[in-house]
């Protein structure tokens, strides 16, 4: 009788979970599988939203805040496949199911009805999209794209990769009139847009290390953040722009950290035993 009890009210838990409570969703290895969590900036709230024998990650908030796409391992990790399910975790569906291939990164269009991901193949990354319910799968005409997402005047952004090089670009929908954000011959990648549109945060390597930088839409002021020899990157705007959670690694495993956009106020967030990463802000 006791266990059924102590059932029940985990269950009300979760099923009771108020959105407003938490800042942040991000994959941890806390019970030593990755899954993805919800948690508040000051740790006072957090709860398990998947529960799957691989890998749950990457989450990205629809413009509502209503559903979360991701992506999940499957065949041991050699085929990754996109799926959405609601902010609490509830309703869970496979949206993408080619074997081989690993879909990951996925981002949602401004009005919510299409999802954008990388897709890698055969030892190239393609841009792939989709509607929000999985139809209509297809792939846009440039390779060697990571991590894309929508402009808000519809085009695409995008790291490029190629022998371990990467430069931020935004191309139109057909793949042309690209536009090189950044030029040098070290890495750049994973860029995130703000929601208002007008600037952007990436990691880069142009300095010796992995750290966090920000600069306007059209390229211009690029300026670098974080100052340290660990590797940092997988940054992520917050939804009014005051903020960047991203990854590092300066405590020797991979934490949670969150900075203000002048690069002030660093904090780490989730200073766990054990690695957090893939940082996602809630959308209320």
């Amino acid at each position: 009788m006791k266990k059924l009890i102590i059932l029940f009210v985990f269950i009300s838990t979760i099923g009771f979970a108020q959105k407003s409570n938490y800042d942040i969703a991000y994959t941890s290895y806390e019970t030593g599988n990755p899954e993805i969590y919800l948690r508040s900036l000051d740790g006072q709230n957090k709860i398990r939203i998947t529960d799957y024998e691989l890998r749950d990650g990457y989450s990205s908030f629809s413009p509502d805040g209503e559903k979360i796409a991701f992506y999940v391992y499957h065949d041991n990790g050699k085929t990754w496949c996109i799926y959405t399910m609601d902010w609490n975790g509830n309703n869970r569906k496979q949206l993408t199911y080619k074997k081989g291939v690993q879909d990951s990164a996925p981002q949602w269009s401004l009005n919510g009805k299409k999802i954008i991901f990388s897709r890698s193949e055969g030892g190239l990354y393609k841009v792939m999209v989709m509607n929000a319910d999985g139809s209509n799968l297809r792939q846009f005409d440039f390779p060697f794209a990571l991590h894309p997402s929508y402009t808000n005047d519809q085009r695409i952004l995008f790291s490029t990769h190629w022998e371990d090089k990467g430069e931020i670009c935004i191309a139109d929908t057909t793949g042309k009139n690209i536009v090189q954000l950044t030029k040098n011959d070290k890495a750049d990648g994973h860029p995130n847009l703000s929601l208002d549109g007008k600037k952007i945060v990436f990691y880069s390597e142009r300095d010796g290390d992995k750290e966090i930088y920000t600069m306007n839409i059209d390229g211009t002021n690029q300026k670098r953040l974080t100052f340290n020899k660990a590797s940092e990157w997988s940054p992520v705007w917050s939804p009014d722009g005051s903020k960047i959670a991203f990854i590092s690694d300066r405590k020797g495993k991979y934490d949670i950290f969150i900075i203000n956009s002048d690069g002030t106020g660093l904090k780490n967030i989730t200073n766990s035993n054990w690695a957090d990463t893939s940082p996602a802000w809630i959308k209320k």
